[in-house]
């Protein structure tokens, strides 16, 4: 039995076995369980794994944190039983409360789809990197192709946001894909480009470009989950292959341009203002509590949730300050306070897991450093908060922006290349002083080590 085999084993049993699994998705570190029973998990045992570096209870999923392994893992699992799914679903715990229930359902709407968005930013960035090296000219062929590669999974994002909240919502995903398709048809895109009046049945339909839409999708879907429902109750089984999308779409398709589209439009709208707001006012706010407060948030998964507003930013503004400047900073602090750990453990394996966390921090995946290192020692994790609210005050001073989504790490500078080269240039500064400050901070104030034989010692400062 191999390693990954024999832990997806142990996971399963300690979640309560199979029958206990009602369904299973991961992210980049974490599996993502939703059980039927959370309290038969043996949280504890679990914990004890090799191979787990903690276990999370948010939203209404219970997360089991892996690292980067997490894709083997899964893959083992889902061996053992009927339940893995490659997108979220709604939690089965009915006392999970309304706020809870908002954010887990848009953590696992999105949680799904960030691969494909992150990567398609990752081409953003290496194409704005080669155009900055001249490697490539901006107006040639080659990089009109490249870009379009890119940028579909912007323009197209209301369709794959559509089927993974049909998949959440439990509802036909490929009717909410076209629901969602509807708003991006070139004759709806001609009319909106014509700029004069449309109606339908009598009643006005708002203008608006739907590409890069984030809300609209999401409301569409949410109602789509309770015509569909109404629909599979009215339908004959005899007519139910046909009439019932016939219903679902006779119902939804106006509703989505009459008043849902224009809905999570106006939404949009109004959270615009908001970004203006900040950026002009309080431009430092964001960073700084970001980058001071997001090992909390990857502690609950609610970063994920944060995504959706990053989007929509990067929709209407064209660059991103809510987010990606202080993950930066924060990922790259994490990473500091490891390698300081690392350089003054004295235990063998701490100082392994402390560089080898450390440098996956680095690349933007934190976990390992977190739950393995920071947190599990404590004292870091201050240092690294306080490492990254530093950086993210000058990131806010200087008005740092990322133009694409992507994992924030090293890999991610060129996504911060931009017209002003400076802004660059204090990405770079703002990973120095996360790094620099955590490393030193973390070496000042020191931790209690957890030498070979189990006990704790204080570990000098210097």
């Amino acid at each position: 039995m191999g390693k990954f085999e024999a832990l997806a084993n142990q996971i399963v049993e300690y979640v309560g076995g199979v029958g206990n699994i009602d369904s299973l998705t991961h992210c980049m570190t974490r599996l993502r369980f939703v059980l039927k029973e959370p309290g038969a998990a043996n949280v504890e045992a679990l914990k004890a794994l090799k191979g787990v570096q903690g276990v999370v209870t948010s939203n209404g999923q219970f997360q089991v944190v892996i690292g980067t392994d997490v894709p083997a893992v899964y893959d083992e699992i889902v061996k053992l039983g009927s339940f893995g799914t490659t997108t979220g679903s709604a939690p089965s715990d009915e006392k999970v409360g309304p706020v809870a229930k908002v954010l887990g359902a848009i953590t696992a709407i999105f949680q799904p789809i960030l691969p494909a968005i992150c990567g398609a930013g990752m081409i953003r960035a290496v194409l704005a990197l080669l155009v900055f090296l001249n490697a490539i000219d901006s107006s040639s062929q080659t990089y009109v192709m490249l870009n379009m590669f890119a940028d579909a999974a912007f323009y197209f994002l209301p369709v794959v946001l559509g089927f993974s909240a049909a998949n959440y919502f439990k509802c036909n995903a490929f009717i909410a894909a076209i629901l969602c398709a509807m708003l991006l048809h070139p004759t709806f895109t001609g009319l909106v480009g014509a700029g004069e009046a449309v109606s339908l049945f009598g009643l006005p339909v708002r203008l608006a470009s739907y590409g890069n839409a984030v809300v609209p999708p999401l409301l569409i879907v949410w109602m789509q989950k309770y015509v569909e429902k109404f629909a599979k109750k009215v339908t004959p089984k005899e007519v139910k292959v046909f009439m019932e999308p016939l219903i679902i779409f006779i119902v939804c398709a106006p509703l989505t341009f009459i008043v849902v589209g224009p809905l999570g439009s106006y939404a949009g709208d109004l959270l615009a203002v908001v970004f203006r707001f900040l950026n002009e006012e309080a431009r430092w706010v964001c960073p700084v509590l970001v980058g001071t407060f997001c090992p909390l948030l990857v502690m609950t998964g609610m970063h994920y949730s944060i995504f959706p507003i990053q989007l929509t930013q990067f929709a209407t503004l064209g660059y991103g300050t809510i987010l990606a400047p202080g993950m930066l900073c924060s990922n790259i602090a994490q990473a500091g306070a490891s390698f300081a750990v690392a350089v003054r453990s004295k235990n063998r394996q701490m100082k392994e897991t402390a560089f080898s966390s450390g440098t996956t921090a680095l690349f933007g995946i934190t976990e390992p450093a977190l739950y393995g290192v920071t947190m599990k020692l404590g004292r870091p994790l201050i240092s690294a908060m306080i490492g990254g609210g530093l950086a993210g005050l000058y990131a806010g001073f200087c008005f740092l922006r990322s133009f694409t989504p992507a994992t924030p790490g090293l890999l991610a500078i060129p996504v911060y290349i931009g017209a002003d080269m400076m802004n660059v240039v204090n990405a770079v500064i703002c990973i120095v002083i996360a790094f620099v400050s955590s490393f030193i901070i973390t070496l000042i104030v020191g931790f209690k080590d957890v030498p070979e034989t189990g006990s704790e010692k204080e570990v000098k400062t210097v």
